[in-house]
């Protein structure tokens, strides 16, 4: 179980989803992530505990000419 994100394009469509990549994703089960309400940190679950990132990691998957929403 790895962790996506998928944008949402200009028109309302939803792009593709990205990987997270490898600095989330490992051979353990990643899951339960969600985004603070500040939008400044991501935090998800592995093997029973809970990590936490800065959100950029999202931003710098973001196709360029997909804005921020």
């Amino acid at each position: 179980m790895d962790l996506f994100i998928s944008f949402q394009q200009k028109d309302g469509v939803w792009s593709n989803a990205f990987s997270l990549g490898k600095e989330i994703n490992t051979q353990a089960l990643e899951g339960n992530s969600f985004v603070t309400a500040d939008g400044k940190y991501l935090f998800f679950s592995r093997k029973f505990d809970i990590f936490w990132v800065s959100a950029k990691i999202i931003e710098d998957l973001r196709p360029q000419g997909l804005g921020a929403k």
